[in-house]
């Protein structure tokens, strides 16, 4: 949409709301879709909005690994956060959001076996990202390792449940 300027916060309900309702989306209205969005902040960061939120990829691709280990000298803490909004014909979209909070490490590698996942395959943040609850970075993981830790699954879980509570109304008419 070349005319869309995004919000420019870091609150992802917001975020999501303004971003399926924008007009550009007007064809799909009568029609189930959805849309995912992906923000990461930083504890290193001063204020409330901890660093680069949705502009990370942008940001992340712009920092040298000197640049970006003199930031998380400071503190390596950080979250990933998730929105999915699904637009439902004739109703409010639903939005949801999901957190995974995690440390910042310049160790991670790429495990072989992740070569056929494009998202454990790339040296994107997931090759530097730890979970809590972990000591490795995502693509380090196995697949079921990573499921268990992914900021994105929950939402698409409950987006399931939904669809499948609908499903189960229109079959019962």
């Amino acid at each position: 949409f070349p005319d869309y300027i995004e919000y420019q916060g870091h609150d992802m309900n917001i975020l999501m709301k303004e971003t399926i309702q924008h007009e550009g989306f007007d064809s799909l209205k009568d029609t189930f879709f959805m849309i995912e969005q992906t923000s990461v902040f930083f504890d290193a960061y001063e204020g409330d909005a901890k660093g680069p939120g949705q502009y990370f990829k942008q940001w992340w691709k712009t920092k040298t690994e000197d640049e970006l280990k003199l930031v998380f000298s400071r503190d390596r803490g950080a979250t990933i956060q998730s929105g999915l909004a699904l637009n439902i014909p004739d109703h409010k979209p639903l939005i949801f959001t999901n957190s995974q909070r995690g440390r910042v490490d310049f160790d991670g590698s790429i495990r072989d076996e992740n070569e056929k996942y494009s998202w454990l395959s790339a040296g994107d943040f997931n090759m530097y990202f730890i979970p809590n609850g972990t000591n490795r970075v995502y693509n380090q993981m196995t697949i079921r390792e990573f499921l268990n830790y992914d900021f994105r699954k929950p939402n698409f879980e409950k987006i399931y449940t939904r669809l499948s509570e609908y499903d189960a109304i229109l079959q019962s008419e």
